[in-house]
């Protein structure tokens, strides 16, 4: 058996209907990881940023 997945993953074949949908249970967890890696970092961005900000009144 062939796994299809692998050149589709790899944008090797693209067809309009399959895009976005993806049937691999370790394939989602990773992108969940990846995301909620990637929103913990944009909050640590925001919350530097805001005492940045903070610190740049203060000494104004």
């Amino acid at each position: 058996m062939i796994d299809l997945m692998g050149p589709l993953r790899r944008r090797d074949i693209y067809h309009w209907r399959i895009v976005g949908e993806i049937s691999d249970p370790a394939e989602l967890a990773r992108l969940r990881k990846a995301l909620l890696e990637y929103c913990r970092h944009d909050t640590l961005g925001i919350d530097l940023l805001s005492v940045m900000s903070k610190i740049t009144h203060d000494i104004e």
